[in-house]
């Protein structure tokens, strides 16, 4: 074996070091980035459930108050139960957003809650 061949296999296995390196470091954050999608997908979908409990829950309670409460007193149940829908909604997705890296933060086109579930509607169709 002369010596051209020697550095010539050398090169050649470090080439395919270097190539399977990038190959699979690509792969795999392809693959978490599809995770990371998929479980901010389902994340979005449990909080529109519990979005979806907690006002049916709020208006058995302002239906329950109506009975005994004057209206001033009913309407003001009522601005606070909004004013807590309203905090609770743009606190979860700020929470949301802020535990997402910045790459992931870029892909998703949300900032607010309807906008994450209009995304939301959006992915579900794409997947029927």
């Amino acid at each position: 074996m002369g010596e051209n061949e020697v550095l010539n296999a050398g090169l050649w296995f470090f080439s395919g070091v270097m190539a399977h390196k990038i190959g699979s470091w690509v792969f795999l954050n392809s693959y978490a980035f599809l995770f990371l999608e998929e479980a901010i997908v389902q994340t979005l979908s449990l909080l529109r459930y519990a979005d979806q409990n907690v006002t049916a829950a709020m208006k058995v309670s302002q239906e329950s108050y109506s009975e005994t409460k004057s209206e001033e007193e009913l309407q003001e149940i009522k601005a606070k139960d909004e004013l807590f829908i309203t905090f609770w909604r743009t606190h979860s997705i700020k929470t949301l957003l802020n535990h997402c890296t910045p790459g992931m933060r870029r892909k998703l086109n949300f900032s607010n809650w309807f906008q994450a579930m209009n995304y939301l509607d959006k992915r579900e169709k794409d997947k029927s």
